[in-house]
């Protein structure tokens, strides 16, 4: 062969090899760059996706974590007192936290809700997930640099494969579970993976705008696709209107003409098939939707679900009844097997009081407030606008589910909250 041939010439899969190679180059500098706490935020992000029973184990090591750092820093100052120095923390956190004060008052709400019930099981997950995962936020919003809050988005975008990995081994090696043919993968519920790739592809998609090698989009857009593809394949309706109105919100906010050109000229392809094809294309779009047989069914079951628990909000409309407390109001009924109401309004609404539905719209409208002020002139713009689209996500998808009942969807959404919080101030740079 002769020598001035280059070697992926020489080789049937040289490109390929030297694909896998840069990729291996990469992995090895950043685990040689990474610091300590970014590995740590990084294992606690495996363990968030890993199963619904290991993200409260993460959440609850970082708020362990967190309060003994606390109390060890207030007690390193002698001349004040602990508890003076914990009052003069406390003030702080109420002037500079976003997360702190609203906070504080779903979690005083949900407990007292409880309480006043007698629903003390609804203490095990207001205490073992509820304010973990609040404190592990606080902690976060308070300790990360815009920096952290940045790398926090590439570790979950390097989530995305992973977690399709797993899907992919669900449908070829497990036998066909309770939901048929619809991928959960290690989240247990479809519905649960639909609303986890709702608040992570947004991350993904703002990430490609600081991306700038070649390889290094060409993988992010593989991330970005793979996950489009398993959402639609979690079967979730509500998931993928969800995802669609969060990657609207997304270009709008990113004011790149681009996608939408392209989304718009989708939408007349589709008009012009219809127009000609009629009964073809109307039946070829049918097929496209997921579970389209169900559809009827299960407006009716959330029709009757919201009634009853708008029933009960009307019987005490100013105080909760604690949380995960909707199926007492379900026994000996034909919805006994339902966890939730199927509406996050209602949901937070019944289980909360209003105190807990008004501290939810504080911390979150402070949030959107200000991201949307700041939108324009943030360097980090696409970031919040990534941000905003994992919002507008969360809450579209409430309209007909209960997005914020499971451990590993709480998780994720205080890890978004906090960096959202921490790439608003403007006093935190990258260093």
């Amino acid at each position: 062969m002769a020598k001035g041939v280059p070697t992926t010439a020489r080789r049937p899969f040289g490109r390929s090899l030297a694909w896998a190679r840069e990729l291996r180059d990469w992995l090895a500098s950043v685990q040689r760059t990474m610091p300590l706490r970014h590995r740590w935020l990084l294992a606690a992000l495996v363990l968030v996706v890993l199963s619904p029973y290991t993200a409260p184990v993460a959440m609850g090591g970082i708020a362990v974590f967190a309060a003994v750092r606390t109390v060890r820093a207030l007690k390193s100052d002698p001349s004040r007192g602990f508890v003076r120095a914990a009052v003069a923390g406390a003030a702080a956190l109420a002037r500079e936290s976003r997360l702190f004060l609203p906070g504080v008052v779903l979690f005083v709400s949900a407990t007292a809700s409880a309480v006043a019930y007698g629903h003390w099981t609804s203490l095990l997950p207001t205490f073992g997930l509820l304010l973990p995962a609040g404190v592990a936020a606080l902690w976060f919003e308070r300790t990360w640099n815009r920096d952290d809050a940045l790398h926090s988005t590439h570790y979950a975008t390097l989530l995305l494969l992973p977690i399709a990995a797993a899907a992919i081994l669900q449908i070829a090696f497990l036998p066909v579970a309770a939901y048929g043919p619809r991928v959960s993968g290690t989240f247990g519920n479809p519905n649960v993976l639909a609303i986890a790739l709702e608040l992570l592809l947004p991350m993904a998609m703002a990430l490609y705008y600081h991306v700038w090698s070649r390889t290094g989009k060409a993988m992010l857009l593989f991330s970005i696709s793979i996950g489009w593809i398993l959402l639609y394949f979690t079967g979730s309706r509500s998931g993928v209107l969800a995802a669609i109105a969060a990657a609207a919100v997304f270009y709008l906010c990113m004011s790149d003409r681009r996608p939408m050109t392209i989304a718009l000229a989708l939408v007349a392809v589709v008009l012009v098939a219809v127009a000609i094809g009629h009964e073809e294309a109307i039946d070829a779009l049918k097929g496209l939707i997921p579970r389209l047989g169900t559809i009827t069914l299960e407006i009716q079951s959330r029709l009757s679900l919201w009634a009853i628990a708008w029933t009960e909000i009307l019987r005490d409309p100013w105080l909760g009844r604690g949380l995960a407390s909707f199926p007492l109001y379900v026994q000996g009924t034909a919805f006994a097997d339902r966890f939730h109401c199927h509406s996050l309004y209602l949901g937070l609404w019944l289980e909360t009081g209003l105190a807990g539905v008004g501290a939810v719209l504080w911390m979150v409208g402070s949030l959107v407030v200000r991201t949307v002020r700041m939108l324009r002139a943030s360097p980090l713009r696409p970031y919040l606008s990534g941000g905003l689209a994992a919002l507008t996500a969360i809450f579209v998808h409430g309209i007909t589910d209960m997005p914020l009942m499971n451990t590993q969807v709480v998780a994720l959404f205080a890890l978004l909250l906090a960096g959202l919080s921490v790439a608003l101030e403007p006093r935190r740079a990258v260093p």
